[in-house]
């Protein structure tokens, strides 16, 4: 894959075998984000809505009945804890986001889909594990700059973005 320049808080990827597109206008990206989309759907889901974001997410479910295909990474489980721990779940991507908690018993759960540039008050608990997919191609993405995440009762946000790129 190759990165390529893009407007700022924008990360475009070629796959290989295929050119890139010429430079010039026609070959800038157009996302339109309306004003306060961010506020107005915050909560979420899968679905259309009024920011024209259509996302097609696997709801919640296990895996192997609508869960996460290829499952959790091994032996990865949450920890039970009782410490809440509240966390901001926050889309950066220009992608629908799968958010995936990984149970206690290691078996990936979905949960409901963030469109993108949106963001969720999650209430987790310490030592719970997450991980983010992209929801039309199960790609995997970053969250705070890494694979996974821990809920932990002093981490009060989690930025999700495409891999190779910052927030």
């Amino acid at each position: 894959m190759a990165l390529r320049a893009a407007p700022p808080g924008l990360c475009l990827l070629f796959l290989p075998g295929r050119a890139p597109p010429a430079p010039g206008p026609a070959a800038a990206p157009r996302l339109r984000l309306p004003p306060a989309a961010g506020a107005a759907h915050a909560r979420g889901g899968a679905g259309r809505c009024r920011a024209r974001w259509r996302c097609r997410g696997r709801g919640r479910g296990r895996a192997g009945a609508g869960g996460v295909p290829g499952g959790v990474p091994g032996g990865l489980r949450s920890a039970n804890t009782r410490e809440l721990s509240e966390v901001v779940f926050n889309n950066r991507s220009p992608r629908c986001v799968l958010p995936v908690w990984v149970d206690f018993e290691g078996r990936p759960r979905s949960y409901p889909v963030l469109r993108p540039r949106t963001g969720r008050v999650m209430h987790s608990y310490r030592g719970h594990l997450w991980l983010f997919r992209d929801a039309g191609t199960n790609d995997g993405l970053l969250v705070n700059q890494q694979e996974l995440f821990v809920a932990a009762p002093d981490v009060s946000k989690a930025d999700i973005t495409l891999p190779g790129c910052s927030p």
